[in-house]
């Protein structure tokens, strides 16, 4: 709750069949906010399903239709939203989320995604591509989803292979906050990344400080902080680097 408190949109992407609509609806009846599926939003602008939309306009007709739709949607605040699987790769769509929202990828094995992908008809296009054309089209659209927010947080988590939830002492923090841990300790940056919601400092009972390290720094997606006194690792996705204190 602490990462709402900037009032952001809480922005869910990846591909199709990686949990956005699921997870995007709990964590909104979580958060006691508002939940929008965009797929759902275009549907109901157009009177037509997703894949008669492909199949009867274009993919293109699709696409600048979900860019419309999108940025609209993202001039909202304080809701949670699920986006397309596409629709972070759309420029105009992922610089006004990195600027304006908050960011998670929600990331699945591949074996995962193909089972999931081949048993929805939502995207008819997908769901005829064979395995191999499926996993080039998760890996080149993989390289984009990593520049979200707090996507080594989920990395992080497949690395370790548990199903246990992280228990996230820190999130998003105002300056007013982070100028008080200032002034209680010279760790704290002045421009912290938490103050973007793109910084967490994370816990998890069956892992150890410097596991959970290991894992986040083998993803290289960002910064990974131990600080094994109190307990916790810092993940971000600011620059590669390490520390420990």
């Amino acid at each position: 709750k602490n990462i709402m408190k900037s009032k952001k949109n809480l922005v869910l992407l990846g591909m199709m069949g990686s949990g956005k609509s699921t997870i995007g609806l709990l964590l909104s009846k979580k958060l006691n906010i508002k939940f929008i599926d965009v797929d759902h939003e275009i549907e109901n602008n157009m009177g037509m399903k997703i894949n008669d939309i492909f199949i009867q306009k274009s993919e293109k007709y699709f696409r600048n239709l979900e860019e419309k739709i999108t940025l609209k949607l993202l001039n909202s605040s304080n809701n949670v939203i699920a986006l397309g699987g596409g629709g972070f790769i759309n420029d105009r769509i992922r610089k006004e989320i990195l600027k304006n929202n908050l960011s998670f990828w929600l990331y699945l094995n591949n074996d995962t995604l193909l089972d999931r992908i081949k048993k929805n008809n939502k995207r008819p296009i997908a769901s005829k591509l064979s395995n191999s054309e499926l996993i080039d089209l998760i890996t080149r659209r993989e390289k984009i989803y990593t520049k979200s927010h707090l996507d080594i947080m989920a990395a992080s988590h497949n690395v370790m292979d548990v199903s246990e939830p992280y228990i996230m002492l820190s999130g998003y923090r105002s300056k007013a906050t982070n100028d008080m841990l200032r002034r209680r300790s010279r760790g704290v940056a002045r421009n912290s990344l938490h103050m973007k919601g793109q910084a967490a400092d994370l816990r998890l009972k069956s892992r150890s400080v410097s596991q959970m390290a290991r894992a986040a720094l083998s993803c290289r997606a960002g910064g990974v902080g131990k600080y094994r006194n109190a307990n916790f690792v810092h993940m971000d996705c600011g620059d590669i680097r390490s520390w420990s204190r």
